[in-house]
């Protein structure tokens, strides 16, 4: 359902800042780059939009997680999806949250990625799928290790959709590795974690 290949360096000083990172990107394949240390808005995309995004899915694990919120524990489902593009043959990473029993209601919720560093990333969420809400945002660590997305006003379950829209990390990566880390927190609260796939 989620699919991916979106590239495109439009301005110098974002292509000096990925060259410094150490990575290159083919010129007019990236909707949203995020490089080191930088924090970008998010609009939401679709493979019609982007049709570089078309990717053969490699794994697909639904993770059982508890989120702690401000009302108390919410059973939840973190959604993980590894994709490999049809045309770069590199590796997109794509993630969803879903309310299990009861709905999730937050003002804020924060999803964090792990070993990223040393690979060019472009980052968006798909409005050709599942889902109501989308993060606002995502930033990236000056070391480039980790990427957040970030949602506000966040309300899944019940009378609304059932997940959020699938957010996904584009990346320079061929191959995908076990061994990266999840956290999800909502308003503030401990995270939950989760051992994910990595590039």
């Amino acid at each position: 359902m989620y699919k991916l290949q979106h590239l495109s360096t439009r301005n110098a000083s974002l292509r000096r800042a990925l060259a410094l990172a150490g990575v290159t990107l083919a010129a007019s394949a990236m909707a949203t780059v995020l490089a080191p240390g930088g924090t970008v808005p998010l609009h939401g995309t679709t493979l019609a939009a982007h049709p570089f995004l078309k990717a053969t899915d490699l794994q697909d694990v639904n993770h059982p997680i508890t989120l702690m919120t401000p009302g108390g524990p919410v059973p939840a489902m973190y959604h993980e999806r590894v994709a490999r593009e049809v045309a770069a043959k590199t590796i997109d990473f794509y993630f969803w949250l879903e309310a299990v029993k009861k709905p999730i209601q937050a003002d804020k919720i924060e999803v964090t990625l792990t070993n990223y560093k040393g690979f060019a990333t472009d980052v968006e969420y798909r409005t050709d799928g599942i889902g109501h809400t989308g993060p606002f945002q995502a930033q990236r660590d000056a070391t480039g290790n980790k990427v957040t997305f970030t949602f506000r006003g966040v309300t899944i379950g019940n009378t609304a959709p059932t997940w959020t829209r699938a957010s996904y990390i584009r990346t320079t990566s061929r191959v995908e590795r076990q061994g990266g880390i999840a956290t999800i927190s909502v308003d503030g609260k401990p995270p939950a974690t989760v051992k994910i796939f990595e590039p």
